[in-house]
């Protein structure tokens, strides 16, 4: 099979430079009176078509701009023109609330001894801080930034002691910032100055994302991440209890409507909820209006959030005269606990002297794209989907060695999902994709300041970018011998800080078998400017599903990189890849050496060859057979690992993990326009990007663990691990040999398991030698167990080796010297096997057949008792093959027993796995005269590999070994070596496959 890709072929530059605008700034409009002799003002941040109005009158926000789906601008929020109309209005219209956000009960309240009383503003109670509370005093304007990347406002106040009667001076401060397109940050901090005081700040505004003046917000769909809410009394005060939302009308965990069960509440919503996440940046709720196509998506720092259906707005006449009624807007106030300090059991609000409070709120304001689509390229059974939101490669599908279709890209279901992506999954990157250091350069002479995303760089065209806009289908055949799409995108002049019109086209082909073709084109129109097109398909030729892409057999036709910074901004330097991680001149998989790396690969390789249409590399995976190779007319390639922390939700709602895919961006070199060494972007670097995929085996990891090595620091279950002085339980963690009574380590109750609380599964062994590839590649690792260690009598060096040898077939080979003391060595090691894969679920269905006609059985601490006995009719009986989960219900827990191997020969057969389902089988014999049979019992939500969560019965363990507690038991045999002689174990896996 192959597959193609391309870039762009003509640039036209102009000689003539002028200034750059810049599109992010801000506005202070006409002050607007006066409180108190203090000046009130209204201040704007702008971004684009998105900005926020702010006064300083309670640091209220007055109204939000932002376009519907059709480009339409409405103000999203209700309230007023005028200041004066907030200062004698009692609802709190975009307000800030503090010194406490909501009710306290009798407006009193206890604090280390002392009641304080508060002044009530609602019957009895107090609500949002009092009739002089945050939200109707003057803010101080502290800080304000008319440009730049970030626009923002700073407001401060000072609450005295005894304001509204809290306790203490407290210094508030609260800064509204725009950041990336329509996102709105708040942060919320304040400091108690001299005395222990509650503080529970939010703000107010009522969102109607339709338009203030739309009507109500009956139909607009609501989802809040809550299973709990605070049920209150008759006068709105929490009564302490939390109860779950289930078969309740306050249920909103799925999306729905805000008028589908609001008659069954009295009046309208207004309820505090519970939010599930402990993360300290938690989901909040989205609020999606299909009319206008607007969503909002809101992330917090507090515990709890307050929904309201604007239930007492009733005839108030708002902006441009417009009456708002009740339920005309919606209020999502991220808060602390309502009344927790009169509830113990709610967490506390309490800030104590000299102690700092903060609360941020982030609200993704965007539109669902109804006019962006999907288009199929089709050439029998291979598929390739493409949207016009940023040119993406959305999905590519393509059969394997066995004739089963994947998609073999990473990405979303939905459009509106890739308007949130922060990844680029299989984006059109522009004008100039990968980093420009400080989001800046020189050309000709004039020096442009760009629009920094990255921290104080440019990474991909700038925080809009050839990724997040809308493109045009200019031509399009789905079907016939050369299906295709051309979209074009028009970049004006000054578009994120770059001079000069730019017109961009993008065509995706299909040509011959299984072959894709991309050529990218730009045409400067006016000014002469740096373009570098490309684009960021998420590949994972395994599949998307298939978890990372470690295995994966990779080449780069690239002797050299360009060596970055701690910013990932390259220094100028082009350094060889010569006994470095990064040398894949010969194929190597990508795993191989990437824990060398800080997080894994992110770097651009200069390509060997001269010609026009360059190799650039090829992937291989062997579980799927699929072979992708790339050819392109860019100088460079970044070879990227998926290197996020956490695992990504995508298509299917499958998890992606760390190094779920590769990507393969070819360019020209990254920060090009400053680095004259570099090849140019501000002439003809472009031309075609090829990607081939051909026919060849599909991999997956059969054995359970981590991602870090720091995850198995902490591991209880010897997820692979070697284990000794002695593999298995000691009885009583004790024995006598030669007269001598030996007092052990016990770790499991009173007795010994595995070797001891460090064992050889818990120290650093020496790496003594090393062949990653050849006919036999292995490794040996060395360790010196001292006399005394763990309570054993003796120095001991420990060797093992493993190796590859012929078709799939795995050695270890341990080995042991007793240096000066006699000792027990039984030395073993934990694989936990899945062979169906170990995100595959449990090992129940899978084969086992187990060449041993007796156990040793177990007393209740899983010590042997010194019997041998037969397995016939029993549920250990696996003499002939049969599954795993047959009989196990008739055990408790699961298998966990020693089987006495029945062969007499040096290199016995021990047992065979298979799993129908992949068709893998795995064959074990040893030198050992035992197994022990464990099928992960106390394995229980159990973290893993990808953030795969493993569970009871999720994997078998079939290790060879000695007889368990052999020193305390004559009749089984000897595990004791003597000074100077040697004690030898090898295991022999071979794994093939089974089709039918």
């Amino acid at each position: 099979m192959s597959i193609v890709v391309s870039k762009p072929e003509e640039l036209i530059m102009s000689s003539k430079i002028i200034s750059v605008l810049i599109c992010l700034f801000i506005f202070h409009l006409l002050a607007a009176g006066s409180v108190a002799g203090c000046e009130i003002g209204v201040y704007e941040i702008k971004n684009g078509d998105f900005s926020v109005k702010i006064t300083n009158y309670g640091a209220r926000i007055i109204s939000v701009f932002l376009p519907d789906k059709n480009g339409k601008i409405d103000d999203v929020v209700l309230g007023y023109y005028t200041v004066k109309e907030y200062i004698n209005e009692t609802r709190y219209f975009g307000a800030l609330l503090g010194r406490v956000v909501n009710r306290i009960s009798g407006a009193q309240f206890t604090l280390n001894g002392t009641l304080y009383k508060l002044v009530p503003n609602e019957g009895n109670n107090t609500i949002h801080g009092g009739p002089k509370g945050f939200s109707f005093v003057v803010w101080k304007v502290s800080e304000y930034v008319q440009d730049g990347p970030c626009p923002h406002i700073t407001l401060t106040y000072h609450s005295t002691d005894g304001e509204e009667g809290f306790p203490g001076d407290v210094l508030v401060s609260v800064t509204y910032a725009l950041k990336d397109p329509y996102k709105l940050s708040v942060e919320f901090k304040a400091k108690s100055l001299n005395k222990a005081t509650p503080i529970n700040l939010s703000h107010h505004p009522y969102w109607n994302l339709r338009g203030h003046n739309s009507g109500d917000v009956l139909s607009q769909v609501v989802q809040i991440y809550a299973s709990h809410i605070t049920p209150v009394d008759e006068q709105l005060i929490p009564t302490g209890e939390i109860s779950p939302v289930k078969n309740t009308p306050y249920n909103f965990l799925k999306p729905r409507k805000v008028g589908s069960r609001i008659d069954e509440v009295q009046i309208g919503y207004d309820r505090n909820y519970v939010l599930d996440s402990n993360k300290k940046m938690k989901p909040v709720a989205i609020v999606y209006d299909k009319k206008s196509g607007r969503v909002m998506n809101i992330q917090a720092t507090a515990p709890c959030v307050h929904f309201y259906t604007a239930n007492w707005i009733i005839n108030v006449k708002g902006k441009g005269g417009f009456v708002y009624q009740p339920r005309s807007a919606l209020s999502l106030e991220t808060q602390g606990y309502p009344d927790a300090v009169n509830h113990p059991n709610f967490p506390s609000t309490i800030v104590n002297p000299g102690k700092t409070y903060a609360h941020s709120v982030v609200y993704f304001l965007h539109q669902k794209i109804d006019l962006a689509r999907i288009y199929e390229l089709k050439k029998g059974d291979f598929a390739v989907k493409i949207t016009d939101y940023g040119a993406r490669i959305i999905s590519v599908l393509l059969p394997d060695k066995n004739g089963k279709i994947d998609d073999v890209v990473l990405g979303y279901d939905t459009i509106d999902e890739y308007l949130n992506d922060t990844s680029y999954f299989g984006a059109t990157v522009g004008r100039v994709a990968n980093r420009i250091g400080g989001a800046q350069f020189t050309l000709n002479g004039t020096h442009y300041k760009l629009v920094p995303n990255e921290g104080k760089n440019m990474l991909h065209g700038g925080t809009k970018g050839f990724s997040k806009v809308v493109w045009k289908v200019s031509k399009y055949v789905r079907y016939g011998p050369s299906p295709y799409i051309t979209l074009t995108y028009f970049s004006a002049d000054g578009e994120e800080g770059f001079p000069g019109a730019v017109l961009a086209s993008v065509t995706f082909a299909l040509k011959d078998p299984y072959k894709l073709s991309v050529v990218f084109k730009a045409k400067a129109l006016n000014k002469a400017t740096p373009i570098n097109l490309s684009h960021h398909p998420y590949w994972n030729i395994g599949g998307h599903t298939s978890g990372n892409i470690l295995s994966n057999v990779i080449q780069i036709f690239g002797s050299h990189i360009t060596l970055v910074d701690k910013e990932l901004i390259p220094t100028g330097e082009i350094a060889p890849v010569k006994n470095t991680p990064y040398d894949f001149l010969k194929p190597h998989t990508v795993g191989s050496r990437i824990k060398k790396l800080q997080n894994g690969y992110d770097i651009n390789y200069a390509l060997d060859s001269s010609a026009k249409m360059k190799p650039v590399g090829r992937v291989y995976d062997k579980k799927s057979g699929r072979v992708m190779s790339v050819k392109a007319s860019a100088p460079g390639v970044q070879f990227y690992t998926s290197n996020w922390d956490k695992s990504k939700k995508g298509k299917g709602g499958f998890m992606y993990p760390p190094h779920a895919a590769l990507a393969l961006e070819t360019l020209v070199f990254p920060d090009a326009v400053n680095h004259p060494n570099f090849p140019s972007s501000i002439a003809d670097q472009f031309g075609r990007q090829v990607f081939f995929c051909s026919h060849a085996g599909k991999i997956g990891d059969v054995v359970l663990g981590y991602d870090t090595i720091k995850e198995y620091k902490n591991d209880t279950s010897y997820f692979g691990a070697a284990l000794g002085r002695f593999a298995n339980r000691i009885g009583g963690a004790q024995f006598t040999l030669n007269g001598t009574h030996y007092k052990l380590v016990a770790n499991e109750g009173v007795n010994m398991l595995h070797g001891g609380l460090k064992g050889f599964s818990k120290v650093v062994w020496k790496v003594s030698k090393y062949v990653q590839d050849g006919p036999s590649p292995y490794i040996t690792l060395t360790y010196h167990s001292a006399d005394g260690e763990e309570g054993f009598p003796g120095d001991v060096v420990v060797s093992v080796t493993y190796a590859l040898k012929d078709h799939y077939k795995l050695s270890v080979v341990f080995k042991a010297k007793a240096l000066n003391k006699a000792t027990p060595i039984n030395l073993s090691h934990h694989p936990y096997w899945n062979i169906g894969g170990h995100n595959s679920g449990d090992v129940l269905s899978q084969v086992v057949q187990i060449f041993a006609s007796h156990i040793t059985p177990l007393n209740t601490q899983h010590i042997p008792t010194g019997i041998i006995s037969p397995v016939k009719n029993t549920p250990y009986d696996f003499l002939k093959p049969r599954k795993v989960g047959s009989r196990i219900d008739k055990i408790q827990n699961g298998y966990d027993i020693n089987y006495a191997l029945d062969s007499t020969e040096k290199m016995k057969h021990v047992a065979i796995v298979y799993d129908k389902k992949s068709g893998r089988v795995m064959d074990i014999k040893a030198t050992a005269p035992g197994v022990q049979f464990y099928t992960a019992n106390f394995v229980i939500n159990t973290k893993g590999k990808g953030g795969y969560v493993y569970q009871p019965h999720s994997a078998l363990c079939l290790e060879t070994q000695g007889f368990p507690d052999a020193v305390n038991h004559p009749n089984f045999p000897s595990t004791i070596v003597t000074p100077g002689k040697s004690y030898v174990h090898s295991v022999l896996y071979t794994f093939s496959i089974k089709k039918y």
